[in-house]
């Protein structure tokens, strides 16, 4: 990951916890299977990724396209989930351009995912499942 540069700043990228920070901006590079264990691993507030977690305006312009730090080639861009509001930039071979606070905010997404998925279904389920329902609906027109 060395000689690196940052497709934001142009500033040599530095390794850390296998992918690259920008000093200058706080993007990180990240390859594709790495970003998914940081993504799914223990907290980063201790680590190298601390600062890049909350988005701070470091003057740089984060609407233009970027090229893969890689390869050169413009990087693709992408809604992270297809749901996030939380845009990544992505070489199909090489890895993925997050901007700074992007991290934070696909760890904030994930969580939200993780909290809807452990509530489950919003109506609590009958004992017995169909036939149990099926019967308390036979049995309260009964007692009428």
């Amino acid at each position: 990951m060395s000689d690196l540069k940052c497709p934001r700043c142009a500033v040599e990228l530095q390794a850390a916890d296998q992918a690259s920070l920008c000093p200058q901006c706080e993007g990180c590079w990240f390859d594709s299977r790495v970003l998914n264990q940081v993504l799914h691993g223990p907290s980063l507030e201790s680590s190298p990724f601390a600062a890049t977690l909350q988005a701070e305006d470091h003057g740089v312009d984060l609407e233009s396209p970027v090229k893969c730090p890689v390869c050169d080639k413009v990087l693709a861009r992408f809604e992270y989930g297809g749901n996030s509001r939380v845009f990544l930039d992505s070489c199909s071979e090489h890895g993925v351009w997050l901007d700074d606070g992007e991290l934070g905010g696909l760890l904030k997404y994930l969580s939200r995912e993780n909290r809807r998925y452990e509530r489950g279904p919003r109506h609590k389920p009958v004992p017995g499942g169909f036939a149990g329902w099926l019967g308390s609906l036979f049995r309260s027109r009964a007692r009428r």
